[in-house]
């Protein structure tokens, strides 16, 4: 099992032109890279991406999963939904708009590096948490990602 400490979770500058990025990841993502890129906004935690990343690698492992690909099954774990349209609208890098980019390695953040201009760590405060919990209707102030964990478990085997 990786370590959290092996991914790469940085929060990058909007982008005009989102589409040369999206034919990156397309091309780099496979065999064992996963890079995908979420709407700043939608992202709790790095914990809520990182849970997102081991739920759909597992769903993979168990055939259980509903995408082709990780980093899309990635993203449907992540936006707690199970159709990839809702997913992309709720939780999908948006253009001009800052952007949280997950990858699952150093060396699969080395492969988009160079299109991204401005990053930095991603760190939101408390407060920026549970403004985006509350998008998915998790209003705990305390232990929210134990919640999120749950709630996206919970997303998977619903209707």
């Amino acid at each position: 099992m990786q370590e959290s400490s092996d991914f790469v979770i940085r929060q990058c500058a909007g982008m005009a032109d989102l589409d040369k990025l999206f034919a990156m990841l397309k091309k780099a993502n496979g065999n064992d890279i996963v890079i995908q890129v979420f709407d700043r906004s939608a992202v709790i935690s790095r914990m809520h991406l990182i849970g997102a990343y081991l739920d759909a690698v597992q769903a993979f492992r168990d055939g259980t999963n509903i995408a082709n690909d990780i980093a899309m099954e990635m993203l449907l774990f992540a936006s707690m939904d199970r159709q990839i349209s809702k997913a992309i609208e709720n939780l999908g890098a948006k253009p001009e708009k800052d952007f949280v980019l997950f990858a699952n390695s150093t060396t699969a953040y080395s492969k988009v590096k160079k299109l991204i201009k401005k990053e930095e760590d991603f760190a939101p405060s408390a407060e920026e948490q549970v403004r985006s919990a509350e998008r998915y209707g998790i209003m705990q102030k305390e232990d929210l990602d134990k919640f999120v964990l749950q709630r996206m478990a919970i997303a998977r085997i619903e209707d």
